[in-house]
């Protein structure tokens, strides 16, 4: 199979093949967390100069996939691969939290009313 010239209309040609969830633009609105975005989340949530990997900057990132995929779920009823995704994300983003809790519970609290996941 082979990929039409952009002037097609890619993604038109693309469903009349079948592939409905392929779509070749480069401004994919359904792409979860663009790289802009991803710096916007590291750089308000990390603790220090180079810190993309503590519990702070992973849990905001996963709300932040979990989020994009619920409003997908909303329309893709039986999208079940996705659902199982959605729930490995929300199931690590709750370990993750739990790790906070146990060892900073200030820092928790601060962390869930910043990112608005708690009622």
């Amino acid at each position: 199979m082979q990929i039409p010239p952009k002037s097609i209309g890619s993604e038109i040609y693309w469903k009349k093949l079948g592939v409905l969830s392929v779509v070749l633009n480069e401004k994919n609105p359904r792409m979860p967390v663009t790289k802009e975005r991803k710096e916007e989340i590291i750089n308000s949530f990390r603790k220090h100069e180079g810190d993309n990997g503590s519990p702070d900057v992973q849990i905001a990132m996963l709300t932040e996939r979990i989020n994009s995929m619920t409003e997908h779920m909303r329309g893709a009823v039986r999208d079940y691969s996705s659902r199982r995704g959605l729930l490995k994300m929300v199931s690590k983003r709750r370990s993750l939290l739990d790790y906070v809790r146990k060892h900073e519970p200030q820092r928790y609290v601060e962390l869930i009313t910043r990112l608005n996941i708690r009622k």
